[in-house]
């Protein structure tokens, strides 16, 4: 029987080949674009995310200002994080990053230049739960000139060879030979902040680069700094004790916490340590997905319910002789199947939307035409030309798009007003790009609903009323 209902709906698909293409095309492109869309969002969702990240915050600070505060730099200073954990029990560990970008690495007199690297307390493996590929976690950043390379960077200045001992020559300040501890898994998770390499934090105090900084006080705040928390700590209130905490020596300030998952896609304070995304804009293309593959599935409705008005007939052959409803059902089920597999097999995506609304423009006239066909047999009968059969079947949806529109542009010019508030420089939003956006929504309506009001303004009204 599943055969027989295979067989029918193939048929059927190929009988119908126009409809088969519109539909299989609508869906095609609704689930390509929902994948596409759900890949990109997932991959920018996925950012420091790693065993036990939901228990890691960064510590950034807020600024006085007037009475009140606000949130200032990503970076904390270098005495925050020892700081806070004597001050808070809740608070497991810390470390500490300071950015070195920029830097020339020497190794057998061959220069690698523009190296971004960090100097890194011990703790940073635990805090970032990360591993290494080469070296030993427990001492690899233990040591005053000890560094940990990215496994891009070792296999780039060493080659093959065990880099593991082996020393370069950082250039800066003062040239300053390093020891290669070890190597950082290649495996790691989407990270905010990314090192080519890791030098151990006790470098500090004897690198000449930072010979201006050796003053261990609350004057140097260009370290990011990370807390690990207790997992059953209430992180709410350990913020609140936190932001009310005033240690002896900063001034005006106070130190915040906030989720490392978070600071991706909702942080952009100043001195990110890198470029970071938008929380909004992946709600908006999350919801973009989801309404482009409701339209899909919409139209693909609309163009089942025209068509099911034309299989009338082969429904009654079939209840004679002696189809039940569950079958016709099953039926159904299995050629809709059918259509959506064929279819899934310290700026693009509005292409894809406009194509998709076409669809459903079309398969709302289908429905229009199939059941206005009598009324379009008897005008002609009685004299009515084809512009006339085109301008009563075009002006209803005409309307409509023009109606949309309307209502459409307060709204996108509200929207767009206030997106272009943010950038420093900005450009007016000028009239002419809502008229042409206007003229096109009312042509790719137009043409798209003359095509089928022509089919059925030019069709012999003998063919309509042959039952009557």
């Amino acid at each position: 029987m599943y055969t027989l209902f295979l067989k029918i709906a193939t048929r059927y698909l190929l009988k119908n080949k126009l409809y088969s293409f519109i539909n299989i095309f609508g869906l095609a492109i609704g689930v390509a674009s929902f994948v596409l869309i759900m890949l990109y969002v997932n991959y920018e969702e996925s950012y420091d995310k790693f065993e036990g990240s939901e228990n890691i915050h960064r510590v950034y600070m807020d600024y006085l200002e007037g009475d009140e505060y606000v949130p200032g730099d990503a970076n904390a200073y270098i005495v925050s994080g020892p700081t806070l954990i004597d001050e808070f029990p809740e608070i497991q560990d810390f470390v500490r990053l300071r950015r070195v970008s920029g830097l020339v690495l020497l190794h057998d007199n061959i220069v690698f230049d523009n190296q971004a690297g960090a100097l890194a307390d011990p703790s940073y493996f635990n805090i970032f739960d990360r591993s290494l590929e080469k070296g030993d976690i427990q001492t690899a950043l233990n040591e005053p000139y000890s560094m940990v390379l990215s496994a891009a960077l070792a296999k780039k200045i060493f080659g093959e060879a065990n880099p593991i001992g082996k020393s370069l020559k950082i250039a800066g300040g003062g040239d300053t030979l390093s020891k290669v501890t070890g190597v950082l898994n290649s495996d790691v998770p989407n990270s905010h902040i990314n090192n080519d390499f890791l030098v151990s934090f006790k470098t500090f105090y004897t690198w000449p680069v930072f010979e201006q900084d050796w003053q261990y006080t609350w004057n140097q705040n260009e370290y990011y700094t990370y807390l690990k928390i207790d997992e059953n700590a209430d992180i709410e209130l350990l913020n609140q004790k936190v932001m009310a905490f005033e240690p002896e020596g900063l001034k005006n300030e106070r130190h915040h916490l906030e989720p490392i998952e978070d600071i991706h896609l909702y942080s952009n304070k100043p001195y990110e340590a890198e470029a970071n995304g938008s929380g909004s804009s992946v709600k908006l293309l999350a919801i973009i997905a989801f309404i482009t593959i409701l339209l899909s599935w919409m139209n693909y409705v609309n163009l089942s319910t025209s068509k099911s008005l034309e299989r009338a007939k082969e429904i009654g052959v079939r209840k004679i002789v002696g189809a039940r409803r569950p079958q016709f059902i099953l039926q159904s089920f299995i050629e809709s199947g059918l259509l959506n597999i064929i279819a899934i097999a310290f700026q693009i995506f509005t292409v894809l939307a406009i194509l998709i609304a076409s669809m459903g423009l079309f398969g709302l006239t289908s429905y229009t035409v199939v059941q206005r066909k009598k009324e379009i047999g008897i005008r002609k009968v009685n004299g009515a030309t084809v512009p006339q059969i085109l301008q009563l079947l075009n002006k209803d949806f005409v309307k409509w798009v023009g109606i949309a529109f309307l209502a459409a542009v307060p709204i996108s010019w509200f929207a767009m007003d206030k997106w272009l508030e943010g950038f420093a420089y900005r450009t007016e939003i000028s009239w002419w790009i809502f008229a042409l956006a206007g003229m096109t929504a009312l042509g790719i309506a137009f043409l798209t609903v003359t095509w089928q009001s022509l089919q059925a303004a030019n069709a012999n009204p003998v063919d309509s009323l042959r039952d009557e």
